[in-house]
Parts: structure tokens; C-alpha cells; sequence
């Protein structure tokens, strides 16, 4: 597997190029675009993380006894980059330091060798004194420090693996639970379940934050919280029960479905999971020379990206995501298949589609999907099918001679899969359907702020683009049922929220775009004409836009960047979709994408605009500086009709 190295696109030299000349500034990038496409026909841009999964890394291999730390002062340069003039770590560039985070990271150097004493670890210790002490670290930076020997596995809130037992129609059961929660969770029911400790010399453990900063959680203010805390007290006890043969079936159980899903790409193809896994093998009795679990240490490896001395750790990949959009890209700057790039990446496309989890739907027929990831094919999600379909649509497939029939049957199928996801609210979720039982948001282990997976306006908005774009008809209650959720979600300010993207402006276009075919309805006009003017209002003085992930911190309340690529490009395809394509807002806005693009036809964006879990984790795409101002300047151009020459 290549993974092109998109990455270079962020770190782009040299000034901005200062022409406004929309059709100029299209061609050039997609010069650049062409040459990032891979010989299979896909394109996959590095995902920029904060530095907790290089500190992650350090921790697993510790945990497997593999020490000395394997490009160890790779890991240190990195982390330490990262670090802050406060002494601590943030979770987005820019941000404030963040108690996870910087208690992973200090963790990290501890475990390479380096002493307390140290300058860097003497004002980390400092930032997290100023962070008010380890009382307000999650279940996961608990759970890893009691598998080094930090704390006692008492201070772990438990993961019953008897979730395992439960029906399938349980709102309680793993299937209640997001799926990457589950992927997730289910190798720590494992170990959480058997207790293992690794053996951390003491100078490398992290004593001195225990001792001096260890703290317990304040009880939860919740009735349903202060439950489930006197519900994990009880099954605390039923876990020491020496004889008891439901726990034993349960962790069978566990080990089953684990072991069913590690496959090519590892668990759910996402790092937490796959680092996991590899914990949960070890603590199972596999050895670093097992098959099995040599399998997914290969697959951590193969997300690490190494450059000037440094090693950064991807999430995952992104292969299908950045080809959809890249074709899309194409297709909108004048592109067919005729060009044997967009045929590659359609090709490659369709070579991508997996069965839907549920094959067939009610009637018997056929269902298909897409996924993220370069291979993950028991967790396709929503939105990265609708954004498939709609670039195999843009760039012409169904009535390609050669592709039509294969890309015909994918854009049925497909469609027929997201039609079957709606859930009962009218709206559509990332991954799962109807998996929003709000009582789990209490458990103790749910402080990773994603134990479900709830229609968002986002998605739900890209099932109605691609909709429209298929032309797939839908009925009346679909239609209906799609627009009452849209409608209901908007914020009193006009905006919507976004929770793939960071944040107001990523959900206000993606709900324009979809509502942009609706405005006949008096109810939806208004909407729409709301946020359109929330997007104007606030536009940056240089004519772009920007948010700060700090936007999550507070429900409602947009936080101001300096302008970025990506952001200005969603909120101009928006104002398009309204209605608003010819006004001085747009045309601000591809002046700034204009004067911003290098002479090299790139895009310099230092800040994350994608969102993993609100307020814990964030993305840097390094594909969305490129894709989506081709997207932007080549509607405007042709909005406007400015001539160009596609080659």
C-alpha cells in the first residue's frame, strides 16, 4: 500500500501568488492534484494528529516489554515538538494545553529514559499542576497507566465483557454502542477483565504525578450517572468472584468477535482499536512472534510517517475519502473520463465497494457501502458512501460504455444501503442506525464523548446532496422526514453544527448545499436565507474564514481563526448553493483563495479542520486545502461563466 505523501501540500513554500483570476488558479491546482494521484488510481493525504499517538506508541510497546523503545528518539523529537511554552500539550495547533494529552506525553518521555529533572518534564509537571491535577483524565489515560503499573486497576472504571451477552435489540448491548466504540471497547473489556500490569522500572514510571497530583473524579451530578458509578461499583465485585463461568463464556465471546475483525487493516482500521487489540493479544498469552499479533503491530507501524528526524502517527488512512473528493474535484473543474486519471480513480472506486453490514434490505435486494480507509470492510460509514456516489456521478460513470454497468449497479445499491439507514428521527447518522440511547452517555467509560453515533446535520445533509446529485428519487416522508430534522437542528443564530468538521461553517454549507433543492418551501427559504447570513457575518476582514476547534468547547458559540483554505472553500460552495454566488461575500472569498494559492498551485493551512471526537480529538486533512477551493473557485467560474482550458 503507497500512501502519497499529500502531506507536502500543507508545507508548502513561498508567497501567496496575489492574482485573482478563479480559472488561473483551478488549472494550477489541479496540476498539483494529477501529480498526487498514485499508480492504483487513488489518492490518500496524510492525517495530521496531535502527538498523543507517538505517545500511545511509547506506551504500547512498553506495555509488550519491547525495550529498548524502538526509534525512540524519533518519538522524543516529535513529542516534544509538540510541546507548549506553558510546558504542557494541546489537542489542535493553537489550542491550550489539554490534561490528557499532556499527561500522555510526559508518560511518552518517561518510558524513553528521560529524568524528571529534565527541563521539559520539570514545566510539564508545572502545566499540569496549572491544569488542576490528574483528577480530570478519561477512562482510556486510567486504563493505560494501571496496564504499566501507575495505579491500581481499582481506579479503572469497568467494561463488563458480559455487554457481549446481551441481544442484539438492547439499546445496552454492544450494538447500542457506536461502532467505534466498539471496536474500541471490546479488547478492553479483555484486558480490563484480566488485570495485566507491565513491569515499568520505577525510574521510568510516572510516580512522582501520582503521588503529587493524583486526584479522584468529582461523583457525577446526573441520576443516571451517579447509577451507572454505583453500577461499576457492583460488577467491580462481581469481577473478583473466583469461579464464574459467565465471565469466562463473556470473555470467549470477546475474544471471538475481536479476533473475527482483525483483518487486513486491523481492528476497525483505526489506531486506538488496533492499539488495543495488540494489548488484548498479549494479555490473551500471544507473544511478539505470534502471527497474529506481529499482523497488528505491522499495521501501527504503517501509519507511522517519517521525516526530518521526527516520526508522526497517523489515526488512519484516508484513501477512500480523499479520491472521492479528488474526483469530485475533477469532475467540478471540467474533467471526464476520458482523462485516464479520473478513469483510475473511478476504477479504483468502484474496486472499493463492500457488501452493506446488512447485505440485503427488507425486500431482498442488494445493498453496497464505502469506508474511510484504504481496507476496513466491516465498518463502512454513511459519508463516505454518499460522497462515492456522488463522485461517480460527477464524473460520468453511469454512462461511461466500458464502467456504466458496474457504476449504475454501485449508485443503486448504494443509495438503496443509506435509504435503509435512516433512523427513526428522520435523520442520518456516521456509521450506525439508531444507536442514540442518551442513557450511555453516563456510563463511567463513556468520557470519550462518543458512545454513540446520533443523526447529525452533516451527515443527514449528504445524504440529501447525494440525493439530488444521483438523482435518486426518494418519498415523500424520506424528503419530509430529511428536512424536519435539518430544520430543527439549526441554531438560533442560523448556523448548523458540525460534527465531522471543525465546526459552525463545515455544518451551515454542507446543510446549504443540501437545502439548496428545496427552497420552494417558504419554511426552508428562510432557513436557508439564515444561514447564508450567519455565514456573512462571520467572514473574516481579508475576506476569508476560519473557526477555531475551540468552537466545541461551547455549544453555539463560533470561535474566530485567521482565515483558512478549506474553511473559506465551505463556506463559498454554501453561499453558492443559496443562492448568494454573484455577491461580494463570494467574490471576497475567491479573492482570498485566490491571492492565498502558492505559485505551486498549493495551499498553506497549519490549523485542524476535521473533527474525530468533539472536544478530545482532532484532524488535519491534509488533502481539504487542495480539494475543496478546486471545488469552490471551479463552481464560481462556471456560476460565472469564466472561460478555461482543461487539458
Amino acid at each position: 500500500m503507497i500512501v502519497v505523501n499529500a502531506g507536502a501540500i500543507r508545507r508548502s513554500s513561498g508567497e501567496g501568488s496575489g492574482e485573482i483570476d478563479p480559472a488561473k488558479a483551478v488549472e494550477r491546482a489541479v496540476e498539483v492534484l494529477l501529480k498526487l494521484q498514485s499508480r492504483e488510481g487513488y489518492w490518500a493525504g496524510e492525517l495530521f494528529a496531535d502527538a498523543t499517538l507517538a505517545a500511545d506508541t511509547v506506551i504500547l510497546y512498553s506495555f509488550l516489554g519491547m525495550n529498548p523503545i524502538p526509534r525512540s528518539e524519533e518519538y522524543r523529537r516529535h513529542i516534544l515538538s509538540r510541546q507548549l511554552s506553558d510546558g504542557g500539550w494541546n489537542i489542535y495547533p493553537g489550542g491550550p494545553a489539554e490534561i490528557n494529552a499532556t499527561l500522555k506525553a510526559y508518560t511518552a518521555l518517561k518510558l524513553i529514559g528521560l529524568s524528571k529533572d529534565e527541563p521539559c518534564l520539570v514545566k510539564a509537571r508545572e502545566a499540569i499542576r496549572g491544569l488542576g491535577g490528574l483528577r480530570g483524565i478519561h477512562t482510556y489515560c486510567r486504563f493505560y497507566l494501571a496496564a504499566l503499573g501507575q495505579i491500581p486497576w481499582s481506579k479503572v472504571p469497568d467494561i463488563p465483557p458480559e455487554i457481549m451477552l446481551l441481544p442484539k435489540s438492547l439499546p445496552i448491548g454492544l450494538h447500542g454502542l457506536s461502532s467505534w466504540t466498539r471496536v474500541i471497547v471490546v479488547p478492553m473489556m479483555i484486558i480490563r477483565a484480566l488485570e495485566p500490569v507491565a513491569k515499568v522500572p520505577a525510574e521510568r514510571g510516572v510516580g512522582e504525578l501520582i503521588e503529587e497530583f493524583w486526584a479522584e473524579k468529582p461523583p457525577p451530578r446526573s441520576r443516571w450517572g451517579r447509577f451507572f458509578l454505583f453500577l461499576d461499583g457492583i460488577l467491580r465485585l462481581y469481577g473478583k468472584i473466583p469461579f464464574n463461568p459467565i465471565r469466562s463464556v463473556a470473555l470467549k465471546k470477546a475474544e471471538e468477535w475481536m479476533r473475527r475483525h482483525l483483518v487486513e487493516g486491523g481492528l476497525g482500521a483505526i489506531y486506538p482499536a488496533i492499539q488495543n487489540s495488540i494489548m488484548a493479544l498479549k494479555t490473551l498469552g500471544f507473544d511478539l512472534d505470534s502471527p497474529l499479533l506481529r499482523d497488528q503491530l505491522k499495521e501501527i507501524e504503517g501509519l507511522h510517517v517519517f521525516e526530518g528526524g521526527e516520526v508522526r502517527v497517523q489515526p488512519c488512512t484516508s484513501h477512500v475519502w480523499d479520491t472521492a473528493w479528488s474526483l469530485t474535484a475533477l469532475a467540478e473543474a471540467g474533467f471526464t473520463l476520458s482523462h485516464p486519471a479520473l478513469r483510475r480513480g473511478v476504477v479504483w472506486l468502484l474496486s472499493k465497494k463492500l457488501p452493506a453490514p446488512t447485505a440485503r434490505n427488507e425486500r431482498g435486494e442488494t445493498m453496497a457501502a464505502w469506508s474511510f480507509e484504504y481496507q476496513n470492510p466491516f465498518f463502512p460509514d454513511i459519508d463516505d458512501t454518499a460522497a462515492v456516489l456522488m463522485a461517480l456521478t460527477l464524473a460520468g460513470a453511469r454512462t461511461d460504455a466500458e464502467l456504466g454497468s458496474r457504476a449504475r449497479a454501485a449508485i443503486e445499491e448504494g443509495t438503496r444501503w443509506i435509504r435503509w439507514m435512516r433512523n427513526r428521527d428522520g435523520g442520518w447518522a456516521s456509521f450506525d442506525k439508531d444507536v442514540d440511547c442518551r442513557i450511555l452517555e453516563h456510563v463511567p467509560f463513556a468520557d470519550h464523548n462518543a458512545i454513540l453515533d446520533p443523526s447529525t446535520a452533516d451527515i443527514t445533509a449528504r445524504v440529501l446532496e447525494c440525493f439530488s446529485v444521483t438523482g435518486v428519487s426518494i418519498t415523500e416522508e424520506e424528503r419530509r422526514g430529511a428536512v424536519a430534522f435539518l430544520l430543527r437542528n439549526q441554531e438560533p443564530n442560523g448556523s448548523w453544527f458540525g460534527r465531522w468538521g471543525v465546526n459552525y461553517i463545515y455544518g451551515t454549507s454542507a446543510v446549504l448545499v443540501a437545502l439548496s433543492a428545496y427552497q420552494g418551501d417558504s419554511e426552508v427559504k428562510r432557513a436557508v436565507e439564515n444561514g447564508a447570513r450567519w455565514l456573512k457575518s462571520v467572514q473574516n476582514e481579508d475576506g476569508g474564514w476560519g473557526e477555531s476547534c475551540s468552537s466545541y468547547e461551547e455549544p453555539g458559540v463560533y470561535q474566530a481563526i485567521e482565515s483558512t483554505p478549506s474553511q473559506t472553500a465551505w463556506a463559498v460552495i454554501g453561499l453558492i448553493a443559496a443562492g448568494y454566488g454573484r455577491g461580494r461575500a463570494v467574490k471576497r472569498g475567491v479573492g482570498f483563495l485566490c491571492r492565498s494559492q502558492k505559485s505551486d498551485g498549493t495551499w498553506d493551512e497549519h490549523v485542524f479542520t476535521g473533527t474525530g471526537f468533539p472536544r478530545v480529538f482532532y484532524l488535519g486533512y491534509s488533502m481539504y486545502s487542495h480539494n475543496f477551493p478546486i471545488i469552490a473557485l471551479a463552481r464560481y467560474r462556471r456560476l460565472n461563466r469564466i472561460k478555461t482550458t482543461v487539458s
